[in-house]
C-alpha cells in the first residue's frame, strides 16, 4: 500500500548514476594533484555524513586520461563493490575509483533524504549484489532499483529529523573518541611512570619507576585456553560462545553475532565470567584484547585465552596492560611467526611487563576503569539513540508515518 501522495521511481528516473575509476598506477603525472579522489574504504569508515578530504588525490591529466569523473558537491556517493550501500555526501568536487555508483540528484529527489534512503534499504542492496571474486552490484542494477519517495517537502522534512538525529549521533561518536584518547595517553603515562614517581630506573622495557619490578605476565598471571567446540553443535539459544569474532575492536567483547551452545558439564576453567579479561589467539585480530561486561556466564572457545590470577596481582591492571599498544607490538613482534597469525599461551606468558606494588595497581586501575566507565555509559547511551533512529527510519521513511509540512 503506497501512501497517498508517495509515488514509485526507478532511479535512473530520478538520478544519473555516475561510475568511477582509476587512473594508471605507472603514471606519475596523473597522481598527487588537486582532485580528491575516494574508496570504498573511506567511506565505510566514515564518521557522519559528508567527506570532503581523501587519503589520494589526482591531477587534471588522469582525470582526463580515465574513467574517473568529476562529481558536483552534494552528490550520493555510494559504494557498489565489496562493502555494497554505504553512502557518503561529497562537500567539495570529486571523483571515485570503481567501487562507487554515485547519483547525482536530479529535481524530484533531495540528496539529503535520498543518503537517508539509502542506509535503510542498503541490506536489499547487499542481496542483490553478485560476483564471484567479491561482491559487487552493477550500474543497471543501481538504475532498475524502485525507491518510493514522497513529495520534494516531506523528504526535505524527514530528511531534516533523521539529520537531526544524526548529529546528536555524531557528537556522542566524538565525546567517546575524546575520551578514548585520553585513555591512551593515560595509559602511556601510567603504565610507564606510575603515579608522584620522581626516581626511575632503566630495565629491558624502558625507565621505570625505582620501586617497580619487570617480570614476565606468567609470575603472576595465566594464560587458559578454550574448549574445542564443534560448530556443527552451535544453536540459536543456551550459553553464549566467546569466539575470536566476539573480541570488539572497541575493547569489549560483542556478543550481538554470538554463537551459542546447550549446557554441558565441562570444566569452569572454560568458563567466561564477569570482568574476564579475553585475548584473540588466531587471525586477522590475533592480539586483540576485551573485557567480558555481561552477567551471564559463557563458554570460552578455542583460540581464545582468558587471563586467570595467580595471585598477588589486580586483575583490572593486568586488563590495561595487556590492552596496550605496546604489549600488543611486543606480542606481534616477539611471538608471531608465518603467514597465519598465531600465538600460543606461553607466547603471551612470556612477554615482559613493568610491574608495580600492588596498592599502585589498584590506584592505576581505577583511574583508567573511571575512563572506561564513561566511555561504556556513552556508548550505552549511543546503541540507544541509534536505535531510536533506526525506528524513525522505519517509521518515516515507508510513509508509516506521516509529517506535517
Amino acid at each position: 500500500m503506497i501512501p497517498e501522495g508517495w509515488k514509485k521511481y526507478r532511479i535512473e528516473d530520478i538520478c544519473d548514476v555516475v561510475g568511477g575509476g582509476t587512473p594508471e598506477r605507472s603514471r606519475s603525472d596523473f597522481w598527487n594533484g588537486c582532485i580528491p579522489w575516494v574508496s570504498p574504504t573511506e567511506v565505510t569508515s566514515l564518521s557522519g555524513r559528508y567527506i570532503e578530504k581523501t587519503k589520494e588525490y589526482i591531477s587534471d591529466e588522469g582525470l582526463a586520461r580515465s574513467s574517473a569523473k568529476l562529481l558536483p558537491v552534494g552528490t550520493v556517493l555510494m559504494t557498489s563493490r565489496a562493502s555494497i550501500g554505504y553512502p557518503a555526501i561529497n562537500s567539495v568536487p570529486m571523483t571515485t575509483n570503481q567501487g562507487f555508483q554515485s547519483l547525482k540528484c536530479r529535481e524530484k529527489v533531495y540528496n539529503e533524504y535520498l543518503y537517508q534512503l539509502i542506509l535503510f534499504v542498503r541490506p536489499e542492496l547487499e542481496k542483490m549484489s553478485a560476483g564471484s571474486t567479491f561482491q559487487e552490484i552493477s550500474s543497471t542494477n543501481v538504475k532498475a532499483i524502485k525507491l518510493l519517495l514522497p513529495p520534494l517537502p516531506e523528504q526535505k522534512k524527514i530528511a531534516s529529523i533523521l539529520t537531526s538525529v544524526d548529529e546528536v549521533i555524531e557528537k556522542q561518536e566524538a565525546q567517546i573518541s575524546k575520551l578514548q584518547d585520553l585513555k591512551k595517553a593515560m595509559m602511556q603515562e601510567l603504565l610507564t611512570k606510575g603515579i608522584g614517581h620522581t626516581e626511575f630506573k632503566d630495565s629491558p622495557v624502558g625507565m621505570i619507576p625505582k620501586g617497580w619490578e619487570v617480570v614476565r605476565l606468567g609470575k603472576y598471571v595465566k594464560l587458559q585456553g578454550g574448549y574445542a567446540f564443534k560448530s556443527e553443535n552451535f544453536t540459536d539459544k543456551g550459553v553464549p560462545v566467546v569466539r575470536i569474532s566476539n573480541i570488539s575492536k572497541s575493547g569489549d567483547v560483542d556478543l550481538s553475532n554470538a554463537a551459542f551452545h546447550d549446557e554441558i558439564n565441562i570444566s569452569e576453567a572454560f568458563e567466561v565470567s564477569h570482568s574476564d579479561s579475553l585475548i584473540a589467539m588466531s587471525g586477522a585480530t590475533t592480539g586483540k584484547v576485551g573485557r567480558y561486561n555481561f552477567r551471564e556466564k559463557a563458554y570460552l572457545n578455542q583460540r581464545v585465552g582468558k587471563f586467570v590470577s595467580k595471585g598477588m596481582v589486580e586483575m583490572s591492571y593486568i586488563h590495561h596492560v595487556v590492552s596496550s599498544s605496546s604489549f600488543t607490538e611486543k606480542l606481534l613482534i616477539d611471538a608471531i611467526g608465518g603467514a597465519q597469525p598465531n600465538i600460543s599461551g606461553g607466547q603471551i606468558e612470556g612477554v615482559e611487563i613493568a610491574f608495580p606494588p600492588l596498592d599502585e595497581q589498584k590506584n592505576i586501575s581505577s583511574i583508567l576503569d573511571s575512563i572506561d566507565n564513561a566511555v561504556g555509559a556513552k556508548q550505552l547511551k549511543l546503541m540507544h539513540i541509534k536505535s531510536l533512529k533506526k525506528s524513525l527510519m522505519q517509521d518515516l521513511l515507508t510513509g508509516k508515518v506521516r509529517v506535517m509540512v
